[in-house]
């Protein structure tokens, strides 16, 4: 009897120790499910289907992730709320997505240029770029004035 248990013993400890160096193996149902959400919403935003990209980027925004992924359902909510809606409804539906991924998701490598986005935005609802900030600071310098300026005009744009 005992020599049945120990073996019973050492043979559900093995089986627990296998599952769970198969569980580490791979990603998680829920990462897989997340991976797969963030790649189609990308895939058909590229495609120039937007509502369907907008609609994944809720799904996504809906199932409380963290912010690896949630910056980037909300960057391209954004994006895909300015091709839908080019106007006042979507520079401002875009505008309330860019400011949630800066307050959600400070350290987000998408904060840069939602910041960017939202000087774009704000300077499309004011109804003017101005060129006041274009000539100081020197033209190399990525953080300048003038090359912060030119990533503004570019991006305006895209909407105007």
């Amino acid at each position: 009897m005992k020599k049945t248990v120990r073996w019973l013993v050492r043979y559900l400890c093995s089986g627990f120790v296998i599952a769970g160096l198969a569980g580490c193996a791979g990603m998680s149902k829920p990462a897989q499910d997340m991976a797969s959400g963030l790649y189609a919403m990308k895939q058909q935003f590229a495609g120039g289907s937007y509502r369907e990209s907008l609609q994944s980027c809720m799904a996504i925004m809906a199932s409380r992730p963290a912010c690896t992924a949630l910056d980037q359902a909300l960057y391209y909510a954004a994006l895909n709320s300015l091709r839908i809606d080019q106007g006042h409804g979507g520079r401002t539906e875009a505008a309330n997505y860019f400011q949630r991924l800066i307050q959600d998701c400070a350290g987000s490598p998408y904060r840069p240029e939602a910041e960017t986005w939202l000087s774009v935005l704000a300077s499309a609802e004011s109804g003017s770029l101005r060129n006041d900030s274009a000539s100081a600071g020197k033209a190399g310098d990525p953080d300048s004035p003038a090359k912060k300026y030119q990533e503004i005009n570019r991006l305006h744009s895209e909407i105007v």
